[in-house]
């Protein structure tokens, strides 16, 4: 009896593997994890614009992450008044990975390109915007992703000043880094007298803050409290009205950020309104940008969960 008992394990083991080969498993239910922030983009007005939008999903064989079954895709508001249509370019799965209530969530960014066109300044903005998008069998999402900007600009007054240097000024909030000041070296093209009148951040919910400032050398922080001298919770709102003489040397102008709200922003133009003579130009530093990917921490509280039915 003894030599059929390998016979009969294998044979219980063909048995059991082929049962649950033939016995249907429940389909993995599939989530998105994704958190609300500003998107803010800005070109001239003869250049293209593309919209990176990043989803945590934790099925990396799912459809959502093919692009030939995506339909349609458009940004719109809750009332759906204002629609801005998009095409898919692409999906990109990075590296990063999150654990959240026992799943691994994996991130893709879907990229867009904005279809929209026009021939003068223009600005586009969505408070609330949700991406809608649409997959072949009928399968349509809705998606809250934050507020969504487009600025499409005219001819830059590029030959008065140039910008030469750039140094964002970080503080640390519930464990994130957020932008909150810039410290921009700024010098004059221009032989005659040019006085820099007014610094505007063209995103809505961010401002100026109430104390611009013009220092000789470039600090070597880029912490805001210790550049300032004082905490970005304390700041206040400004209307970026200035009146600086700017030379042929470069001169390094500390700007405080302020947030109606705060939020994740990571880019952003900014308007400089510039006297030369007696005529007034605007000269726009172009979707500043101050990290192209960040680790975010990222608390419970802020995300955000849709399940895919």
């Amino acid at each position: 009896m003894r030599k059929y008992i390998p016979y009969i394990v294998i044979l219980v083991f063909c048995i059991i593997t082929f049962i649950l080969l033939i016995i249907p498993t429940k389909p993995k239910d599939v989530k998105i994890l994704y958190y609300k922030k500003n998107y803010n983009l800005s070109s001239s007005i003869n250049n293209n614009d593309y919209l990176n939008i990043d989803l945590m999903i934790n099925d990396y064989r799912s459809y959502m992450i093919d692009k030939s079954q995506i339909l349609h895709s458009y940004l719109t508001d809750k009332a759906l008044s204002s629609i801005i249509d998009l095409e898919m370019i692409d999906i990109i799965q990075s590296d990063n990975t999150i654990d959240y209530e026992n799943d691994v969530f994996y991130n893709y960014t879907f990229v867009f390109k904005v279809l929209f066109k026009t021939d003068s300044y223009t600005t586009w903005y969505i408070k609330d915007a949700i991406l809608k998008i649409g997959y072949n069998g009928n399968k349509n999402y809705s998606i809250d992703i934050g507020n969504f900007s487009l600025i499409k600009l005219e001819k830059n007054n590029d030959d008065f000043i140039t910008i030469s240097s750039v140094k964002p000024l970080l503080s640390k909030i519930n464990k994130n880094q957020y932008l909150t000041g810039l410290v921009l070296g700024i010098r004059s093209n221009c032989i005659n007298d040019l006085y820099l009148k007014n610094i505007n951040i063209l995103n809505e919910g961010v401002f100026v803050g109430n104390n611009i400032s013009m220092i000789n050398d470039e600090p070597d922080s880029n912490d805001f409290k210790e550049v300032l001298g004082y905490d970005f919770l304390n700041q206040q709102k400004g209307n970026g009205e200035i009146n600086y003489l700017i030379t042929d040397k470069i001169q390094y102008f500390v700007i405080p950020i302020y947030y109606d709200n705060l939020i994740m922003v990571n880019a952003f133009p900014i308007e400089f309104t510039i006297k030369n003579n007696n005529s007034y130009h605007k000269f726009y530093f172009n979707n500043f940008k101050y990290f192209e990917q960040l680790d975010i921490v990222i608390n419970r509280d802020d995300i955000d969960v849709y399940e895919v039915l």
